[in-house]
């Protein structure tokens, strides 16, 4: 999977979405996108005689906020051998100010789940099978682990014993599952999907990338889930994967 499809794949399903949005629907309404029994193609892979195809399709309900605000909850995952991404949008309906701002968000929110889809799943990211150096507990193929092993390189270190770095792994997605914001933002199967969300979303509002995740982690500290020492390490985190993800991202000092 090239990463230029997913992101071509991101624009189309946000403009779906928004078309959606300016055209009547009714309160808890649920569409499924890109129509009836159709689907958005993940990536043709095509011979002389035969086009063969893996797909996938966005749920999506939406509710009437008349608060003037606007929420955005998503997974991706599967149900039924399908793929798909659950999306719940809460807006006021007709809002066309809303709307348009929901855009750059909406459009790094799909490609953080898209993401997702690339890592685990039939959808997924293949690679190659290396030696379980990091435990059972941890997949030892595929994209997730190829992003395991840059994460032990960039907040490790290259002498980092694996079996410790898998073990910090672990530790951190439980606490993850228990709760804990931090270590949710940070884990394995989170931070690269928020980190290309921002990005996108950053490219698409012309906007620093650090700018979008400086925005994302002060909500979690101003809804008391971050402490301040916690949101800089966060913050860290993001700009040191992102920096390393995307090169030629230009960041300003801060």
């Amino acid at each position: 999977m090239h990463r230029g499809h997913l992101h071509k794949l991101s624009r189309q399903i946000t403009r779906d979405i928004l078309k959606v949005l300016k055209g009547p629907y009714k309160n808890n309404s649920h569409r499924q996108l890109p129509g009836r029994n159709k689907v958005y193609i993940w990536t043709p892979i095509a011979s002389a005689d035969v086009v063969s195809t893996a797909c996938f399709a966005v749920k999506l309900k939406l509710l009437d906020d008349k608060s003037m605000t606007y929420s955005i909850d998503a997974q991706a995952g599967e149900q039924d051998d399908e793929s798909y991404i659950w999306l719940t949008i809460s807006l006021a309906r007709g809002e066309k100010a809303i709307i348009s701002t929901l855009y750059h968000e909406l459009l790094g929110v799909i490609r953080h789940e898209l993401e997702h889809l690339s890592g685990t799943g039939q959808l997924a990211m293949k690679g190659p099978e290396q030696k379980k150096f990091y435990g059972d507990e941890l997949p030892n193929s595929g994209k997730i682990l190829h992003d395991i092993n840059r994460r032990r390189k960039l907040f490790g270190s290259t002498d980092h014993p694996h079996s410790l770095w898998g073990n910090e792994e672990i530790a951190r997605s439980k606490a993850s599952a228990s709760g804990d914001t931090l270590s949710y933002m940070t884990s394995y199967d989170e931070l690269g999907p928020f980190a290309i969300g921002f990005y996108a979303q950053a490219r698409s509002e012309k906007i620093p990338y650090e700018d979008v995740v400086w925005q994302y982690i002060v909500y979690f500290e101003q809804a008391g889930q971050l402490t301040p020492a916690e949101a800089t390490t966060a913050f860290e985190w993001f700009m040191k994967w992102g920096s390393d993800k995307f090169p030629k991202m230009k960041v300003r000092a801060r």
